[in-house]
């Protein structure tokens, strides 16, 4: 009886938990630009990888403290090129926002975008015995902006560019035409919608009020640390008094920005 009432139990909260997805999930929204409509079938496929994000309590909030350090950085590289801001989930998607990550592929895709060799030097990107660029957040950032950058030229479409970025862009091609998508004038997810699309959905939904928490401070907290050598660089200082008063005030300003990065991460930690 007892083992009965344990299991009806579990399947009540899961049937809860369920629910309450749902209704975190609408059925239509605007994403990368484009009206999005979710079918029965396809909110399905989406909440399924939406749950299995916020199953594991402890590794959900260890991925919402690495949005919280590397978004800004990502989105900041995004902008340069004009890309949109969303993408910021795609190295979260690929990665877990883990640097050293590395992929079992030969060659391997590595680092925070998973790029393979060839496509990292391509947009610039230094990897050698010493240094490998890719696990550097601001350069994969800039590199992975590159490309898609330029895939979009071609597809003029940002889903369709999401695509390319799991397919390459001739397996996009051939994965467009053969299901005979047209997402320039809507996004219909179903049942059929390319996995690489569902999963970045499922991640835009269980991530995205990291974006709406995320105080300005943190965004500008690379100003802040950068100040000081480019007064240098631009010789502005004149003497070994001036350098430690700007010095000390570029200090006070981090220690704010530090104050209110713990406010932020206290809050978030709670949640």
């Amino acid at each position: 009886m007892q083992t009965k009432l344990s299991s009806l139990l579990i399947i009540l909260l899961l049937t809860f938990q369920s629910i309450a997805s749902f209704a975190q999930i609408p059925n239509s929204f605007v994403l990368l630009g484009s009206n999005v409509e979710l079918t029965t079938k396809g909110k399905a496929k989406v909440l399924l990888k939406y749950n299995s994000l916020k199953r594991d309590e402890s590794n959900y909030r260890l991925l919402k403290a690495r949005c919280v350090k590397y978004f800004p950085a990502i989105e900041s590289e995004l902008k340069k090129q004009g890309v949109p801001a969303e993408f910021v989930f795609l190295p979260l998607l690929e990665s877990q926002l883990d640097g050293e990550a590395t992929s079992n592929a030969t060659p391997p895709a590595v680092g925070f975008w998973q790029l393979k060799s060839f496509t990292a030097e391509d947009k610039g990107l230094i990897i050698n015995n010493k240094i490998d660029e890719r696990k550097d957040i601001r350069k994969s950032s800039m590199a992975g902006a590159l490309y898609l950058s330029k895939n979009n030229y071609y597809l003029s479409s940002w889903f369709y560019t999401l695509i390319s970025y799991h397919d390459g862009l001739s397996g996009a091609k051939s994965f467009i035409k053969k299901n005979k998508l047209n997402y320039f004038s809507q996004v219909v997810i179903d049942e059929n919608t390319h996995p690489y699309v569902i999963h970045f959905i499922s991640y835009y939904f269980a991530f995205k009020d990291v974006l709406k928490k995320q105080p300005k401070s943190i965004t500008k907290i690379s100003n802040a640390q950068l100040e000081y050598d480019k007064a240098l660089n631009q010789r502005k200082i004149k003497n070994y008094d001036e350098s430690i008063n700007l010095l000390v005030k570029v200090i006070e300003k981090y220690c704010n920005v530090l104050k209110k990065r713990y406010s932020f991460f206290s809050e978030l930690i709670s949640i």
